[in-house]
């Protein structure tokens, strides 16, 4: 048993601290470590509406070195008028490389939203030092593609990590919204992190504000 636990030690200390793909917008561009499962969740309250949104489940595998597949489980959506499902999320992230002192990453992925048509997708990330960034496209039938973009701006904060955000994202030709989000992570363990993030809308179609938390843990 005592070999078992130092195993698992060792097997922590080669992987490093967990990295997550939240509470940014922006999208990590490490993969999971190979033959490890990380589960990410979370809930979030938007004031526009009384719109509350969980558990926000993202789940990943990574099934080589330098790509996971990717899973977002359908959440519940409640707001003041009615209560939905989300969509379903299926993916992949393939790290593509290091340039310098930065890297990135490749994420395909499709939407399925409920009773809708499928809504292929395409992001590309960055990371150099305490910035990251991201861009993503898509696309629906017999519409115009949405995209958005996304740059951050990450520092120490005592014994947690902060990070502010800047994000933008334009639906089918219509005016961007525009979205300052900033937020605090804590990781207890290497594998476990907590998360609190808030963010302010830039004027209209974002959202006024809304405030978040979520938690995250790798197996």
């Amino acid at each position: 048993m005592a070999n078992f636990f130092s195993l698992c030690l060792l097997w922590q200390h080669l992987d490093g601290p967990i990295v997550t793909d939240r509470p940014d917008f922006t999208e990590s561009s490490q993969v999971v470590p190979h033959r490890r499962f990380q589960l990410e969740s979370g809930a979030t309250s938007t004031w526009d509406d009384v719109r509350f949104e969980a558990p926000e489940l993202l789940l990943r595998y990574g099934v080589a070195q330098g790509a996971e597949l990717r899973a977002g489980v359908p959440g519940l959506v409640l707001t003041d008028r009615h209560r939905e499902t989300g969509p379903t999320y299926l993916g992949a992230k393939i790290e593509v490389g290091k340039f310098g002192a930065g890297e990135a990453a490749l994420i395909p992925g499709v939407q399925v939203p409920h009773r809708g048509q499928l809504e292929p997708e395409i992001g590309a990330t960055w990371a150099a030092g305490n910035l990251a960034g991201m861009f993503t496209v898509t696309a629906e039938k017999n519409r115009p593609p949405s995209w958005g973009a996304t740059l951050t701006h990450g520092f120490p904060v005592g014994p947690c990590n902060g990070f502010v955000e800047f994000a933008a994202e334009a639906v089918h030709r219509e005016r961007p919204a525009h979205i300052v989000h900033a937020g605090v992570t804590y990781q207890p363990s290497p594998d476990r992190q907590w998360d609190v993030h808030f963010g302010l809308g830039l004027g209209s179609p974002a959202p006024r504000a809304f405030v978040g938390m979520g938690y995250c843990v790798r197996f």
